[in-house]
């Protein structure tokens, strides 16, 4: 089996689909260097997806209680079956999925 690849802990991947990264005589040091840059690159994308992820996510704007009792107020004095109902209700729905997408779900 290549060295390299025990030493990555790629023994099933190596054995069957690839050519041999290294020969048990090649430098251990080289093979080294190969799972430092791997496990440094895997580094990177993983910070970096995490960043994006929550630079994704919509600003959740919070409304202290006197407003939030307004908006109800005025919410429950519209006629039944009124637009702004529907479209509240749509906007709750939006305000938990920006609480999950900001990890608070």
């Amino acid at each position: 089996m290549p060295y390299c690849c025990s030493l990555l802990g790629a023994t099933g991947v190596c054995a069957k689909n690839s050519a041999p990264l290294a020969t048990p005589t090649t430098n251990k040091r080289g093979c080294k260097m190969l799972r430092a840059i791997l496990l440094s690159a895997n580094l990177i994308l993983l910070i970096g997806c995490e960043k994006m992820a929550s630079d994704a996510c919509p600003t959740l704007y919070g409304y202290n209680d006197e407003i939030q009792q307004e908006a109800a107020d005025q919410l429950e004095a519209l006629p039944d079956g009124s637009a702004l109902v529907v479209m509240m209700g749509h906007y709750g729905v939006n305000r938990n999925q920006i609480r999950v997408c900001r990890g608070g779900g």
